[in-house]
């Protein structure tokens, strides 16, 4: 880890890409002199030892774009790692730790992998330039090729750093497949201010020979993109939204739709043109909707993770949206997402906002200004957490005077629209931090956007240690049917609860704040809420009962008759108590069925009620049961010996049964304690 720590200190003494950008933009340096900077990259992967032919024997997907592409990357190599391919991912910015940007299989290299590739690249190249060592992001950029030639990778996904013609990446000489995603109005001070000139600069990633896909684009920018093919003799595909991406709760915007289509198609053009791999045509048929209904493909798109994007985090009983929305229209679809997906909540909503660069922040506030913030904070792209995670930021007082500028903004941009002002609740903090211990535990529905180098604060605060934004999740590709013969114990392949449920085997121990919450963001299929609640009282156990009885129904028409039927709890139960732990539901949504309510959908809090029930915990569970019970694998929650129990409920139904009162519908809290 020091050597790791090491290597970081090394690299952030090379000249930042911000700073690189603002010298850019203070020269007005000429496209020659910027040319022959782009030249200079050459000379820096031939000291570090990789030769145009070594480069050349890369294969690649290049992807550029002004939105989007960070998500079409990361929907593409999901989707050829789980057609079976190596996969190498290079990408921009990271969030938390700067060996996010490049991954080997999806998982970011480890530290000692960075630690040892960065000191052999920047001893070679110390050696040969001295004075004039690459900047940082072009450093990276060398060292990702070198580590995916070195890991002989099948297949290397390269997200562009800025633009595309000059952009450090661009030495690549040899692409088989290019991708272009929206095009919009940024980093005007490099690319220019019109569309043409931003879709000229994109475009600069064409090569002779290589297919190039590219999403709707406004008229002006499509007519520089079909122009540039020509002239690159590169062939040009505009693709349509074919995929749909599963909601899980998420409210997910269209415009992932759109990404992940052209991600499906980047990957299975790879998949067609790449002939040094055996692989049978046949599979990869032209039609769109074939495409995704692979089994493989259906997987890389349900596990694609992509932090910082249209994510949910729940922490300390506030819902934490974040989305690093960037550019006036990237900032209208998240407020879009924001909006529909706290359509239904009664929660108070919060702001947290911070932008960087010479971006339009008034268009950007406006769009937020409708969203009915109670609070809003804007803050620096400082975590706070610690004195160590602040990417080495000096003067925090020039990025907190850029804040009470937005702040001064934010409250002129209320009057001018006629709405109401409280001063007292728009704030400047000097971190993340500062600004979510104001509003943690309390039921606050909270975005966060504005910036990417924000998200990564945020997630430094919320999810330090990566539990709820890298979990490795894996899911079956499909839901294996019930087979009557099949059933091997709790080991049985048509009922094992973690291959249609994907959360529980990766939950953090003692968390069950926010596990539930975690299961419906993860979960790929379709009604995850209902088909959830359902399932997990034991998948095994009613699976396994359902082949028994060769019943010919639905899983879930078979789970509400047991239920309306009043079946013994012991039907529902894992064979241990132990793994069991029921925790607190908010916002019912009940279903009838044969005149019976049972809850569909809920959402967790943790707010308890004392209550003790003096060891009647076992049958309280049997009982319970009947109606829902989360089941997770957290041994130490609750354990043999426990005898206290705290319970609060909301809007009971009890039945007698044997002179025992149980509880039969309601929303339930319960807490073991030794």
């Amino acid at each position: 880890m020091d050597k790791y720590k090491e290597a970081v200190d090394a690299l952030n003494n090379l000249q930042s890409n911000a700073a690189y950008i603002k010298e850019r933009s203070n020269l007005k340096i000429s496209y020659n002199e910027e040319y022959e900077r782009f030249l200079q990259m050459k000379k820096y992967l031939r000291s570090a030892g990789i030769s145009r032919e070594k480069l050349n024997n890369l294969q690649v997907i290049h992807v550029a774009g002004t939105k989007g592409k960070g998500s079409t990357c990361a929907f593409c190599e999901s989707i050829l790692r789980y057609h079976g391919y190596k996969t190498g991912f290079y990408s921009s910015p990271h969030l938390l730790e700067v060996r996010e940007r490049i991954r080997i299989d999806g998982e970011p290299i480890s530290h000692d992998m960075f630690a040892q590739n960065f000191w052999y690249i920047y001893n070679r190249l110390s050696k040969d330039f001295p004075e004039n060592l690459p900047v940082y992001f072009r450093f990276l950029t060398i060292m990702a090729f070198h580590i995916f030639l070195k890991e002989k990778v099948d297949v290397a996904v390269i997200e562009v750093g800025i633009g595309g013609e000059l952009d450090c990446t661009n030495v690549l000489e040899r692409v088989p497949v290019v991708g272009i995603t929206s095009l919009g109005i940024d980093h005007t001070n490099l690319l220019g201010s019109t569309i043409e000139e931003i879709a000229w600069h994109k475009s600069g990633i064409f090569k002779e020979n290589s297919k190039a896909y590219t999403v709707p684009q406004p008229a002006n920018a499509m007519k520089i993109l079909l122009e540039r093919s020509k002239e690159r003799k590169t062939s040009i595909e505009v693709i349509h939204p074919f995929v749909t991406i599963e909601d899980n709760g998420r409210s997910i915007p269209e415009v992932f739709n759109l990404n992940a289509s052209l991600a499906v198609t980047l990957a299975y053009s790879w998949l067609k043109t790449n002939s040094s791999i055996n692989i049978s045509l046949k599979e990869f048929a032209d039609h769109p909707s074939t495409k995704q209904d692979h089994p493989s493909t259906k997987q890389g798109l349900a596990n694609f993770n992509w932090p910082g994007r249209y994510q949910i985090i729940f922490h300390n009983q506030v819902n934490y949206y974040l989305d690093g929305a960037h550019t006036p229209e990237s900032m209208e679809i998240c407020v879009k997402w924001f909006k529909a997906a706290t359509k239904k909540s009664p929660r108070i909503k919060v702001l947290i906002f911070n932008m960087t660069g010479e971006r339009d922040v008034e268009r950007m506030l406006k769009s937020l200004l409708h969203c009915d913030f109670y609070k809003v904070f804007f803050v620096p792209n400082i975590s706070g957490r610690t004195n160590i995670t602040d990417n080495k930021i000096r003067d925090v007082s020039i990025h907190v005077n850029k804040c009470n500028k937005h702040r001064k903004l934010w409250i002129e941009l209320l009057r001018n629209n006629n709405i109401g002002v409280d001063e007292s609740q728009i704030m400047t903090k000097l971190s993340v931090h500062e600004a979510v211990k104001e509003i943690s535990q309390k039921p606050y529905d909270c975005l966060v956007t504005g910036s990417l180098h924000l998200m990564g604060a945020a997630l430094d605060v919320l999810d330090p240690h990566l539990q709820q934004t890298h979990i490795k999740k894996e899911v079956a590709a499909e839901e294996p049917p019930i087979t009557q013969g099949e059933c091997k114990s709790s080991h049985c392949p048509c009922c094992k609860l973690e291959e249609a449920d994907v959360a529980d085997n990766h939950l953090p121990s003692g968390q069950c704040s926010f596990d539930y919450d975690m299961a419906l963001i993860i979960n790929p299929y379709a009604d995850v809420r209902e088909d959830r609640s359902l399932k997990s009282a034991c998948l095994k156990c009613t699976a396994c009962l359902a082949v028994a009885e060769n019943v010919n129904k639905s899983f879930t028409e078979y789970y509400y008759e047991k239920l309306a039927n009043k079946v013994q709890g012991e039907d529902f139960l894992c064979h241990t108590l132990d793994d069991l732990c029921v925790t607190g539901f908010k916002n019912y949504d009940l279903r009838e069925y044969n005149g019976t309510k049972f809850i569909t959908k809920a959402s967790r809090y943790n707010t308890h009620v004392n209550t003790k029930m003096d060891g009647k915990w076992t049958q309280l569970l049997r009982n319970l049961c009947k109606m829902y019970i989360q089941h997770i694998n957290i041994h130490d929650v609750l354990q043999k010996d426990c005898r206290n129990l705290e319970m609060e409920s909301g809007s009971i139904n009890t039945k007698s049964d044997n002179n025992e009162e149980y509880v039969f519908a309601a929303g339930i809290s319960i807490s073991c304690f030794e």
